[in-house]
This record gives C-alpha cells, sequence and structure tokens, in this order.
C-alpha cells in the first residue's frame, strides 16, 4: 500500500484551501452534500474527524473511504501537472 505522508500532494487537515478542496471535489464524483460538508470541514478547517462525522451523521468507515478518494485524486493531479506547465 502506498503511503502519502510527507508528499507534495498529501491533503493534510486544515491546510487545504477552500478553492483547491472544491476543485478536488468537483472532480472527484463525490455528490452527497452531508459527506462534502464533513470533508470540508476536515480538510480546510482542521477539525477532527469523529467530530465531523457526527455532526453531518457520516459514519467513520465512509468518510475515511472517501478521505482516500481524495488523497488519490490529489496524487493524480500532482502528477499530470508536468503535462500542463508551459
Amino acid at each position: 500500500m502506498e503511503r502519502f505522508l510527507y508528499s507534495k500532494y498529501y491533503l493534510y487537515p486544515g491546510r487545504v484551501l477552500d478553492k483547491h478542496f472544491n476543485l478536488l471535489v468537483e472532480f472527484s464524483g463525490i455528490r452527497s452534500e452531508k459527506v462534502i460538508k464533513a470533508l470540508g470541514e476536515h480538510f480546510v478547517y482542521g477539525h477532527p474527524r469523529t467530530e465531523v462525522c457526527k455532526k453531518h451523521s457520516v459514519t467513520q468507515g465512509y468518510l475515511s473511504v472517501k478521505i482516500k478518494k481524495l488523497q488519490q485524486l490529489s496524487k493524480v493531479i500532482y502528477e499530470m501537472k508536468m503535462f500542463y506547465n508551459g
């Protein structure tokens, strides 16, 4: 299994800009408003997973799956950037 820690593309809770998060969600295919809100509060504002899961009625297991999906998407987009550098 690939590790993301300390990689340039890793999404750290509380360190993701709102615009960056919204673009990732747009590409991710995640459509559930409650999941998007929970993910946003976690990645953009740094709120703990347990807190956002409880607040938005999302199971921790499901949120973990979506977090992994966003991490993988971030990695793919980071790897694609060389094709768009002028």
